[in-house]
């Protein structure tokens, strides 16, 4: 018998050794590893990848666990993750015959033939034997319109496994399209038996025995499949559509009860039989069916949900309300009640009812506060309410947990462009691009932001791949037009305007065009004849019509293109724009009582055309008539309510040192919108320069407020010289440095700097920016003589 001290020292020692047997690195990552490998085979695949995950932390270099974790991703759907995975396992080990054979079927996936050959070819090269593999290649070659090497290589296939499914399918398309189904028939039952649990392979037979006509023989296949895995769902749902393709509906609804009395705790079998109900039967049995349910599973959400839907759908909208608050109210944590709310909340949202949705939505936010569905709801709410960070940042976490997400990135690159940031909306439309087949909304956004960007090589490509889903879009072809002027490829765009010119639909636009092509090469008598052309096919073509009576008075002079204009507006009486194109001739003709005739005729044809009262207002500009100025800009305001008319108004009033009156205008614009920062602006500054009291300039620094995160650097400049006038001296150095950066050469600007750097003690920088602010003595502005003064003062010091 061991004494005491003996047994402690041997203790010790074992200890010792398993924390040394801790420390080797290969021995816990093996350890790791075979863990990852038992989840992963019992199909436990987020443990799976923890284990695995677990290695690489240990050796970043370890090629069993990427193998593993690219398995795991081609489990999970995630096709680039797994290449990525499988990719640096071949770099690693280029014979890794695993990493290989699992690149050629992804490539065989994402149906890239060639490639899959090649990955193909590499394992056959070093196991010229693997069934596996040339199954994959003879399905590649098929692809790549090899057929008879495909056969031959599938021949290979199942000469050393017939449960090849690949080679199979191979074989039985070669026996169809030679007309011996029966043949490929026994291809498909010796893969039976040799591969029995390969749903494809009975899928295959089911599909010849159609194509043979044996409804006979497909029903008992059917039968014998769901008899053999009774647990499957996928095998009921397909032998009842066969009986709904024979109009046998009842032994369809029986063999969908018999899987849910079989399998009664599948909620999606349910499901299946409500929607064969709703299908095949009708909308109140269905909710019967559901409510039946309910009564043995009345905690089961996804039941509840389904009710509600149904409800929703037969126009009851009070009796899906009700399901849903039950729903909440019976376990109001539960996943179901937040999808619940989610759905109670898109009711509401649809009656434009937004406050209980948004108490909705904050209850799911309290419970998880990033809730896909609900963070997408809100950002759509921020967005119509154009606050677009706000939108922009629930867009973002959505991307954060799913980068993929569609809708999220086009309603994210919609609020980054109608925020001013076309670069980064563009980079967006250009991810959801590379997601999926885009639509030709996306293509015709991202060719768009890249004609901003002046990507033209983009921009084109965008819109040759819009035009392959509608080759006649003319708005298209147009913008495709104007990118080849800009390349000056003038024979390829002549060519597309062509095919405009030759569909009655656009020949108007096509004539247009082509008119463009012509004066850009220098042929203006051409030009003429294609919008004279244009205007017999539309004589309504606005733009035509203006182009043609510019480049009348180009050449001809402005009597004739009055003589034109006024013989196309007395053949097309009810032509507001023909109307306004004269009066503006007229205009520039100098003789001002006709075209206020004109103008004012345009107005009664048409009182929302707001370029006509801009134009009215400019002729009695040349008579130095204020009073109408204000008038003709008022009455335009008040018919169209137009901004743009509005900010000339007080911009007008700002010139006649009205400064009360100008302020009025913005104070008016700002209660239709009060988002608007270019009023909020100007009239902080009207604020802040002229009508300076201590109460005014306390509304100015709450105007300011909004624009502090803006890049322009007017706003930069207002907000800088509020927080001067408030004595924020400090923060306005920032905020006037910033805008000086952008626009140096405003002395408006650098007195504003000077002034602030005076009043902070830097008086080196005071001297520099106030002598750029008074170098031009012709560019005067409210407080030049301040700068004058103060940059003498600091002269003299």
């Amino acid at each position: 018998m061991l004494n005491k001290s003996v047994v402690q020292l041997l203790s010790m020692l074992c200890v010792l050794a398993l924390l040394a047997a801790c420390g080797d690195g290969e021995d816990r990552q093996a350890k790791y590893l075979e863990r990852a490998q038992e989840n992963f085979d019992a199909e436990n695949y987020e443990k799976a990848r923890i284990e695995a995950q677990n290695v690489l932390q240990i050796n970043p270099k370890n090629t069993a666990a990427r193998q593993l974790l690219g398995e795991i991703s081609m489990e999970d759907g995630n096709v680039r993750k797994a290449y990525g995975m499988f990719l640096s396992v071949e770099e690693a080990e280029p014979e890794n015959v695993a990493a290989l054979t699992q690149l050629a079927k992804l490539f065989i996936m994402v149906k890239d033939s060639e490639k899959a050959l090649e990955y193909s070819n590499k394992v056959l090269a070093i196991e010229p034997d693997d069934a596996q593999v040339l199954g994959y290649k003879s399905i590649a070659l098929v692809a790549m319109g090899e057929v008879e090497q495909a056969e031959a290589t599938a021949e290979q296939a199942l000469a050393l496994d017939k449960g090849i499914t690949e080679a199979i399918g191979v074989m039985v398309q070669k026996h169809f399209n030679a007309e011996t189904p029966e043949e490929g028939l026994a291809v498909i039952e010796a893969g039976q038996a040799a591969n029995p649990d390969e749903p494809r392979i009975n899928a295959m037979k089911i599909s010849l025995l159609e194509s043979m006509g044996r409804k006979d023989a497909v029903e008992a296949e059917l039968i014998k499949l769901t008899e053999k895995y009774p647990e499957d769902r996928n095998y009921a749902i397909t032998l009842s559509k066969y009986y709904i393709r024979e109009s046998r509906l009842e032994e369809g609804e029986a063999v969908l009860r018999r899987h849910v009395e079989n399998n009664a705790e599948d909620v999606d079998a349910k499901l299946e039989l409500v929607s064969f109900l709703l299908q095949h039967n009708s909308k109140d049995v269905a909710i019967s069916q559901v409510e039946s349910f309910l009564k043995d599973s009345p905690d089961e959400s996804r039941l509840s949900l389904a009710l509600a839907e149904l409800h929703l759908f037969t126009g009851d909208k009070e009796s899906a309300i009700v399901a849903l608050s039950q729903t909440i109210d019976r376990n109001p944590r539960s996943v179901g009640a937040i999808d619940a709310r989610n759905l109670l909340a898109a009711i509401y949202l649809e009656d434009q009812n937004r406050e209980p949705a948004e108490k909705l939505l904050d209850e799911i936010f309290e419970i998880e506060p990033e809730n896909p569905a609900a963070l997408l709801a809100r950002a759509k709410l921020a967005l119509q309410d154009r606050k677009y960070k706000d939108g922009i940042a629930d867009l973002r976490v959505i991307l954060k947990n799913d980068p993929e997400s569609e809708v999220a990135l086009k309603l994210l690159a919609g609020a980054q462009e109608a925020e001013g940031s076309g670069d980064l909306a563009l980079d967006n439309l250009k991810r959801l691009i590379s997601l999926q087949d885009p639509d030709l909304t996306t293509l015709a956004s991202a060719a768009r932001l890249a004609i901003q960007a002046e990507q033209y090589q983009e921009a084109e490509n965008f819109i040759r791949q819009a035009l392959e889903l509608d080759a006649n879009n003319a708005a298209l072809v147009t913008d495709l037009i104007r990118l080849l002027v800009l390349k000056e490829d003038f024979s390829a765009a002549g060519e597309f305007a062509q095919r405009l010119i030759e569909k009655d639909e656009s020949k108007a636009l096509g004539y247009f065009l082509q008119a463009g092509l012509d004066q850009r090469t220098g042929d203006v008598d051409s030009a003429i004849k294609n919008l004279r052309a244009s205007l017999v096919a539309e004589p309504k073509a606005v733009e035509s019509l203006t182009t043609l009576a510019s480049l009348l008075v180009e050449t001809e002079g402005v009597d004739s293109s009055i003589k034109f204009i006024d013989n196309h507006c007395e053949t097309n009486p009810g032509q507001a724009h023909c109307r306004h194109i004269l009066g503006t001739l007229y205009a520039q003709a100098a003789e001002y009582d006709k075209a206020l005739e004109e103008l004012n005729t345009a107005i009664s044809i048409n009182d929302k055309q707001v370029t006509s009262y801009r134009q009215i207002a400019k002729v009695y500009a040349a008579q130095r008539d204020a009073d109408s100025i204000i008038a003709t800009l008022k009455r335009g305001i008040d018919a169209t309510n137009d901004q743009k008319l509005a900010f000339e108004l007080a911009g007008f009033y700002y010139q006649m040192k009205d400064f009360q009156k100008s302020s009025e205008v913005y104070i008016s614009m700002l209660e239709t919108n009060p988002d608007d920062l270019s009023a909020k602006n100007n009239l902080a500054m009207l604020y802040a320069e002229f009508l300076n009291t201590p109460e005014n300039v306390k509304k100015a620094a709450a105007l300011v407020a909004d624009l502090q995160d803006s890049e322009n650097p007017a706003y930069l400049d207002t907000v800088g010289w509020v927080l001067y006038l408030t004595g924020e001296y400090d923060r306005a150095v920032t905020y006037l440095q910033a805008a000086v950066d952008q626009v140096g050469s405003s002395g408006l600007l650098q007195y504003h700097l000077g002034m602030a750097y005076y009043k902070v003690g830097d008086m080196e920088n005071a001297k520099t920016h106030l002598t750029l602010a008074v170098e031009n003595k012709e560019a005067r502005y409210e407080g030049f003589d301040v700068a004058e003064a103060t940059l003498a003062e600091l002269n003299q010091g």
